[in-house]
């Protein structure tokens, strides 16, 4: 999945600092997905709600939501707010789904409007979002609006793979976040990470994740082995054949 406006995590860390490794872990694995349906989704994270082109993804157990709306056939997702569990329940989060309507403007309209140039800086970010924001408040759009939305998006996205970095977690943490949206508990992880102490020990952030770890979370979790390792810790050094002597 392409996830469109990360400036969003980013400005709502800085304002709740332990928000930040949940964050990011939901980017990580977020992106790692091609999700076609609200079933898929559940599958991977069981606490998340669903509200017209709404998806709320449940990040920490219930501490955080992130809201965004999903193009499941462009495979785009994009982040239109992260909430705490407080505001969260108060169900505001679904006035941001599509409206089932539509504005109607051709592309010339559109072009006139808000032309679509690359983005330089910050302020022409905030500008591009808020224009793409508007047109997702209509669920049934044209195709010279969907085309228009696609092309800012894209300008969107390259601006931000450019200068909003999402620093990526560690494979421990990514199993962390997923032990958490499912709700395991420790006897259930157990058998999953090896023993109670490495379990533990990982739990704690103490312990990075092995290769055998990883193989198992990918096979319960039913993902890639990529998910969880690195590609440099899936590489396999053989050793070198002897030389026969003459």
């Amino acid at each position: 999945m392409q996830v469109i406006n990360s400036v969003r995590l980013r400005n709502f860390w800085a304002d709740h600092e332990l928000s930040e490794t949940a964050l990011r872990a939901w980017f990580q694995l977020t992106r790692s997905f091609d999700w076609v349906s609200p079933e898929a989704i559940a599958e991977t994270f069981p606490g998340s709600r669903f509200h017209g082109d709404l998806v709320a993804f449940d990040v920490r157990g219930s501490t955080y939501f992130v809201i965004v709306s999903v193009d499941y056939a462009r495979a785009t997702y994009w982040v239109r707010d992260v909430q705490l569990h407080n505001v969260f329940r108060t169900d505001e989060w679904k006035s941001l789904a599509g409206r089932e309507d539509a504005a109607g403007r051709t592309y010339a309209e559109l072009i006139a409007e808000f032309p679509l140039r690359p983005i330089t800086d910050d302020d022409a970010l905030k500008q591009s979002i808020t224009r793409v924001e508007s047109l997702l408040t209509h669920a049934e759009r044209s195709q010279d609006e969907q085309d228009y939305l696609d092309v800012l998006s894209l300008l969107i996205a390259e601006y931000e793979y450019q200068h909003i970095s999402i620093p990526p977690v560690s494979s421990a943490e990514i199993v962390r976040a997923l032990i958490s949206e499912h709700k395991l508990s420790l006897a259930e992880i157990i058998p999953l990470l090896g023993n109670r102490e490495k379990a533990t020990a990982l739990l704690q952030g103490v312990r990075p994740l092995d290769l055998r770890q990883g193989t198992r979370a990918a096979r319960y979790f039913k993902l890639p082995l990529e998910s969880f390792m690195d590609p440099d810790d899936l590489e396999i050094e053989l050793p070198r054949p002897a030389r026969r002597r003459r």
